[in-house]
C-alpha cells in the first residue's frame, strides 16, 4: 500500500505513476506484472536469428556441381571457426551466479543440424520460477549471450579479410 497527498506516486524499483483523474484520497489498484509472452516472444526472436545466421552459413558454403558456382563462403576457413565457435558457445556452461549454466536448462536446445530449438515448456517453467536466473544468462557480462555477442562485434570489427558478408534480411 502507498500513500500519497499528490498525484505523483514513486515507489520501488524506480516505479513512477501518475494519477490524472479521479478524486484525490480516492483508493485505487494498481498491478504491475512482467509481460512473460513479450519475453518469450523475445527469446524465440534470438532463437531465430541464430538459425537465420546458421542457414545462411549452409547455404553459403555450398557448391553447385551442375553450375558449377561455388558460394562465397566456400572454402573459408574463418567462417567455418566462427560457426563453430558460435555453437560451442551456444552449449558450453557459463558461471552467471544463477540456476542456469546453460541455453539448454531453460529450453534453448541445440538440434542435430546445428540450429537451435526452443522449448516452449521449459522455458515458461524458467520464466515463471527463476526469472532473474533467465536473464542473467541474457545479460551477464560472462554470460553465452553477451559472449556471443563480444565473439561477434569481434569478427565483424576486426580485419576487413575476415568480415562475414551479411545474411539477407
Amino acid at each position: 500500500t502507498i500513500s500519497r497527498d499528490a498525484h505523483l506516486i514513486t515507489g520501488e524499483a524506480g516505479l513512477t505513476m501518475t494519477r490524472t483523474d479521479g478524486d484525490q484520497g480516492s483508493e485505487y489498484t494498481t498491478t504491475v506484472a512482467r509481460d512473460t509472452e513479450a519475453i518469450e516472444a523475445t527469446i524465440q526472436g534470438f532463437v531465430d536469428r541464430y538459425n537465420e545466421f546458421v542457414d545462411y552459413y549452409e547455404t553459403a558454403t555450398v557448391y553447385n556441381t551442375d553450375l558449377e558456382i561455388a558460394g562465397p563462403l566456400v572454402g573459408d576457413g574463418t567462417a567455418r571457426r566462427v560457426v563453430n565457435g558460435m555453437a560451442d558457445m551456444i552449449s558450453s556452461p557459463y558461471t552467471v551466479d544463477g540456476a542456469f549454466e546453460i541455453f539448454a536448462q531453460i529450453g534453448i536446445e541445440t538440434q542435430q543440424d546445428g540450429t537451435q530449438k526452443r522449448d516452449t515448456d521449459k522455458l515458461p517453467d524458467a520464466l515463471a520460477n527463476n526469472f532473474d536466473d533467465v536473464a542473467a544468462l541474457f545479460t551477464h557480462a560472462n554470460g553465452p549471450a553477451r559472449t556471443r555477442l563480444d565473439r561477434l562485434d569481434d569478427v565483424s570489427v576486426g580485419s576487413a579479410t575476415h568480415t562475414l558478408p551479411h545474411p539477407p534480411a
